[in-house]
């Protein structure tokens, strides 16, 4: 990993901040505090405070020792998560409040407190403070930047942070490294984030507490999921008719009488074989081939193809949550099912994932451009049409929606125009009652390897999922500087021009695959 030292004096936070007095946490090099941990912590704060030591010890050049909230003494204390010791200070937090994740930063006299719910709100408060307060960046896997500070003072302080999702993720290679993911917050991983390591995801303790699915995260009724191939030649009564002819490929036939208890079954099986998921999949394939047997064309008529098919999906939640009471079962709004149903509401356990679509106009906010906005059924056709309030409709009928945002496409050499839409899209979505993200930057290893600014995308979009009100220019101006050095000002001037419409010819819906090469000075297209 590269990273760039910065001498610092003193490092304050935005947010409000107040406290009893600030804390002196080196000086010359050298430490009088200790990190206080439960004598019976969990693994993930054990593993935060191992990781806030490594970072305060590259800041300082002091060792902070680790100890049990039992033998800690003296008033020189950072106090991770919730110990007998923090108990002692009788400190008015609203520990409920926080949920799961939320957290405080505080100081108390000498002491500094960072602690907070019981899933992941410690980690969460810990490296908070080490990117807020002390000035930490990770921008990418590779590259860093930890200011260095032998007299590092900090405070006062008292911060309250509860995130605004509850789930956040990011496709994209940046967040295969899980040190990257825990660092910049982010607790939701699906088996190809990071392909042949998921291993490696659940076994750090530094992701403890996340989301993960059981087997797969998506499309799961369909590409020889939870309905194998294997059953075809048994009941291929089970399996889709179109055109006349049972598809083994193609969309279940949900009005089958057998299928609720098929696919419940199935699915508990994946539960079984994976018990530390949080969510099911019950999703359908990535095609349309919807079943056209007399039962399911009834049925389409009297609830609609997307209502039809959410009344399957609350069927199985229903059943899941006999035996799995705590198990999210995640479907997806997306592609023949994006349009929100009529006369329904969603089982309490079900996450609608809604799908905004390759399709829609990404330079213009979701509500601001006439192409998302627009009644036209060809609109929708094209990816775009009513997206906005398809959300809000969804969000009306549905416990949790999360939403699968679409960020890939354009080529090797054009990044997305989407940098002027995201900070009004994210608190847009938020506002409407959004609870998680999946954000796809990625499509293949080829974009990996492209020119678009993906480092810079995923890094904006891991801050808008844990803060909708981050500054994104800020943020832009900040990546480019620290990753570029003397080249920050050309990347900045590209960053620019990327965001400025002039730059783009066409409708909307195509402004990033029409590029004016000519707007691009010292660029030749061969």
């Amino acid at each position: 990993m590269k990273l760039i030292t910065m001498s610092l004096s003193m490092v304050g936070f935005a947010a409000s901040v107040f406290g009893s007095e600030a804390v002196q946490l080196a000086s010359n090099g050298k430490t009088n505090y200790q990190i206080v941990i439960a004598d019976d912590a969990a693994v993930q704060v054990r593993a935060a405070a191992d990781d806030l030591v490594g970072v305060l010890e590259q800041v300082t050049g002091a060792e902070f020792p680790i100890v049990n909230a039992s033998s800690a003494q003296g008033k020189y204390q950072v106090l991770v998560g919730r110990s007998d010791a923090l108990a002692k200070l009788d400190l008015p937090i609203d520990w409920h409040g926080l949920g799961p994740e939320g957290f405080v930063i505080r100081t108390e006299e000498k002491r500094l407190v960072l602690a907070g719910g019981p899933h992941r709100g410690t980690i969460n408060a810990v490296y908070s403070f080490l990117e807020d307060v002390v000035g930490c960046r990770w921008y990418t896997p590779k590259f860093s930047v930890i200011p260095r500070n032998e007299n590092l003072s900090i405070g006062p302080l008292n911060i309250r942070q509860v995130p605004a999702f509850e789930s956040r993720l990011v496709f994209y290679a940046s967040a295969e490294d899980p040190d990257w993911s825990a660092r910049n917050r982010l607790n939701t991983f699906t088996r190809d984030v990071a392909p042949g390591r998921f291993e490696a995801f659940i076994n750090n303790p530094k992701l403890g507490g996340s989301y993960r699915y059981a087997r797969w995260h998506v499309h799961t009724l369909g590409h020889n999921g939870l309905l194998p191939y294997a059953e075809f030649e048994q009941h291929p009564e089970y399996f889709a008719l179109v055109n006349g002819k049972r598809l083994r490929e193609g969309q279940p036939c949900l009005t089958n009488p057998q299928l609720v208890d098929l696919i419940t079954r199935r699915a508990k099986e994946w539960i079984k074989s994976e018990p530390e998921s949080k969510i099911m999949s019950i999703s359908h394939g990535d095609f349309i081939n919807t079943c056209q047997c007399p039962n399911c064309s009834e049925a389409y008529q009297q609830y609609g193809r997307t209502g039809f098919y959410m009344r399957f999906v609350n069927q199985v939640a229903a059943e899941l949550a006999k035996d799995y009471p705590d198990i999210l079962v995640d479907t997806l709004a997306y592609h023949w099912t994006r349009k929100p149903p009529q006369n329904i509401k969603m089982h309490e356990n079900v996450v609608v994932r809604y799908c905004t679509g390759g399709g829609i106009c990404i330079y213009h906010p979701l509500d601001k451009c006439s192409f998302n906005t627009s009644k036209d059924p060809q609109a929708r056709t094209r990816g775009g049409g009513e997206v906005y309030s398809d959300l809000v409709e969804w969000i009306r009928i549905s416990p949790r929606v999360w939403v699968w945002y679409y960020a890939h496409g354009g080529d090797k050499m054009h990044p997305l125009p989407i940098f002027r839409s995201l900070s009004q899209n994210f608190k847009l979505m938020r506002d409407a009652g959004v609870q998680g993200f999946f954000i796809q930057i990625d499509w293949g290893t080829e974009q990996i390897r492209s020119g678009g600014l993906l480092d810079l995308q995923s890094y904006l979009f891991a801050k808008l999922i844990w803060d909708p009100d981050y500054d994104v220019q800020k943020g832009i101006e900040e990546f480019c500087k620290a990753s570029y050095g003397a080249a920050a000002s050309y990347i900045l001037s590209f960053v620019e021009l990327v965001s400025d419409a002039g730059t783009y010819t066409g409708t909307p819906l195509v402004h990033y695959k029409d590029l004016d090469l000519t707007k691009f000075p010292g660029f030749h297209c061969p």
